[in-house]
């Protein structure tokens, strides 16, 4: 056993009064995390998470703030069984490894249930705000324009730059000032809820029939399309266009519920403009993992995002010569540069 596992078994002997007797090292996420599936006897596991302490980390504390904020709200989040925060190590519940991506590729007949809940789920996410008596990152922190441009540069920075090869100085670096802008003026204009922050296929799990929500410990109040954004441009699903305007349709009728002035905005613009800042966002978050992590698992996603980002652009004349930028890059993703 590595010493993280070794303090992981030992979180478990003072947290239930016996030590695992197996600690497997699990596929991580795109985040510096690390996890664990402990094993103990009868059967029983738990996921053990490592998380980096300060000055590289939080050593957890939003994750486990957030997920009693969520808990509260009524999202099907995991249970937080124990906790060293200076440590930067928890156990939770173990929700198995089916990912919605997943579940939904082998059961196409349940696929559209199955989304049906992560649409639920997530206005529950967004009404998250209306839980009395918390104290939670979720509310406290919000996006601003500094992040909406720190995300879109992700773009610029790791994927032109860095994967692609390309020189931003000259025409380019002004083009892209301009469409980011427009960008993150629209989407700061919409009304702000809570969102996850990253709500896709690969943050949803399969549990007992039932869709569960991870991976929330970045949430903050920001466009209410943001999140469905994520998932229904999500590179990594494929669905069928009937799903997605029976989603948009459910997300709509809840939505407007959850904060009324919904209800005076253009749901496919605005969904629009959000699905645009999201996949170019992701195609920069791709080229870091590829280059800079050598993570190899993220490079089919990439031309993905670069023509969902186009796709969502075409309906914004502002956007055209950045869209004109993007579709010039897809064949070069789909062939690994």
């Amino acid at each position: 056993m590595s010493g993280e596992q070794e303090a992981l078994a030992d979180l478990a002997q003072g947290w239930r009064g016996e030590r695992p007797h197996a600690t497997d090292r699990l596929q991580g996420d795109a985040s510096s995390r690390r996890f664990y599936r402990l094993r103990f006897a009868e059967g029983t596991t738990a996921i053990g998470m490592a998380t980096p302490t300060p000055p590289a980390g939080d050593g957890g504390h939003d994750f486990v703030a957030v997920a009693a904020h969520l808990a509260r709200a009524g999202v099907a989040v995991p249970e937080v069984f124990t906790i060293d925060l200076d440590m930067g190590l928890m156990l939770v519940e173990d929700l198995g490894d089916e990912l919605l991506e997943r579940a939904s590729a082998h059961s196409p007949s349940g696929g559209l249930a199955l989304y049906r809940q992560a649409i639920d789920e997530l206005t529950r996410i967004h009404g998250a705000h209306r839980v009395a008596d918390v104290e939670s990152p979720a509310t406290r922190r919000q996006f601003d324009e500094t992040t909406f441009r720190r995300e879109l540069d992700l773009f610029r920075d790791h994927a032109l730059v860095g994967f692609f090869g390309i020189r931003t100085d000259g025409a380019i670096d002004p083009l892209l000032d301009e469409a980011f802008e427009w960008v993150v003026s629209r989407l700061l204009a919409m009304p702000f809820v809570v969102t996850h922050r990253d709500y896709h296929c690969r943050n949803l799990l399969v549990h007992d029939s039932r869709l569960r929500v991870i991976d929330f410990q970045d949430a903050r109040r920001g466009p209410f399309t943001y999140d469905l954004a994520s998932l229904l441009a999500d590179p990594y699903a494929e669905l069928p266009e009937p799903w997605t305007e029976e989603l948009v349709e459910r997300f709509e009728g809840a939505i407007e519920e959850i904060e009324p002035t919904c209800r005076h905005r253009d749901l496919a613009e605005d969904l629009g403009i959000a699905m645009v800042q999201r996949c170019l966002k992701a195609a920069g978050t791709y080229a870091i993992q590829i280059l800079e992590r050598g993570n190899g698992r993220y490079r089919p996603a990439l031309p993905v995002a670069l023509h969902r980002a186009a796709a969502a652009m075409e309906r914004f004349e502002e956007l055209a010569p950045l869209r004109e930028l993007v579709i010039g890059l897809e064949g070069g993703a789909a062939c690994g540069r």
